[in-house]
């Protein structure tokens, strides 16, 4: 007959075997996934031979191999923060310290999430400014200053805090107040959260951080609006249906606009599309010559 000590000890073992097994494959992964791109360092693959130099190709495989080997150091130190906070009694500690302080109760509770999100913030702040100002800046990707980017972690850190504190206190409050079936009721206020934070991120929470404006190239708008695109789709539909649907999805949207990338990394994405329908090209991008034949292939 199991005790509970003989349990605990058995979960304790299960999640340390757990954890080793995960690094293993990942650093297996990323160790081979390093090796595959430098033995094919020296050649662009023959289908990327006309548009690409051997240089960039060059450039894209160091920082590949640079990046990877990066994120092993970091996911070993994610597992030791992860042991600090669970086997070795991290996270049970800060409880403690914070009971003593302010007691039981509401308080206590979000003080705790706060101060675990807090530590584990920078814990992992010096990873964070290493791969900004030291391996992005290696290869010409970081355009950020410090100063930019010590405004956007304080608007990070404050909109996280207005934010998440009453998400976390709402459903602390229904694990309490809603009984055994609390988790459902929480399930369903996570994902209405995610379906409003989709409606009002565009237009409310990623201008805090991005400058967007109209695009001024005529050319390029005249390749992406709504009604050239919806045309190559019905032209294109007749033999590609499914094609033609996504793409009349594609651009039936409200507005496009340039994202003010400049000042942060130079290798953003060609584009995204917003939540509201709008369609956001980043600038640093917008003048590259690939930028055309690619928007035409659609």
């Amino acid at each position: 007959m199991s005790t509970p000590t003989s349990t605990a000890l058995a979960l304790t073992l299960a999640f340390a075997l757990a954890l080793v097994a995960g690094l293993v494959v990942k650093f297996w992964l990323a160790s081979r996934q390093v090796r595959h791109v430098a033995r094919h360092r020296d050649t662009v693959p023959p289908v990327f031979a006309q548009a690409i130099t051997l240089a960039a190709h060059q450039k894209a495989a160091d920082y590949t191999m640079a990046k990877t080997r990066f994120g092993i150091v970091e996911m070993a130190w994610g597992a030791a923060v992860l042991l600090g906070w669970t086997l070795l009694g991290g996270l049970d500690l800060l409880n403690k310290l914070l009971l003593d302080w302010l007691g039981g109760g509401m308080l206590q509770q979000l003080a705790l999430l706060a101060a675990f999100a807090m530590i584990g913030g920078l814990l992992e702040l010096p990873f964070t400014l290493w791969q900004t100002f030291r391996l992005e800046e290696r290869f010409g990707f970081n355009k950020m200053t410090w100063r930019l980017w010590l405004a956007d972690a304080v608007k990070g850190v404050a909109l996280g805090a207005l934010i998440g504190l009453p998400i976390a206190a709402l459903i602390l409050w229904l694990m309490g107040a809603a009984g055994s079936l609390w988790w459902i009721w929480a399930w369903g206020v996570w994902m209405a959260f995610n379906l409003l934070l989709m409606l009002v991120y565009p237009t409310f929470i990623a201008p805090i951080f991005n400058k967007f404006q109209p695009l001024d190239d005529a050319a390029l708008v005249s390749v992406v609006e709504p009604s050239t695109l919806k045309q190559r789709a019905g032209d294109r539909g007749a033999d590609r249906p499914n094609v033609a649907g996504a793409l009349h999805d594609l651009v039936d949207v409200a507005r496009f606009s340039s994202v003010d990338g400049g000042e942060t990394e130079s290798r953003k994405e060609i584009g995204d599309r917003d939540a509201d329908e709008r369609v956001g090209r980043y600038d640093v991008l917008l003048g590259r010559e690939h930028v055309g034949p690619t928007l035409e292939q659609l």
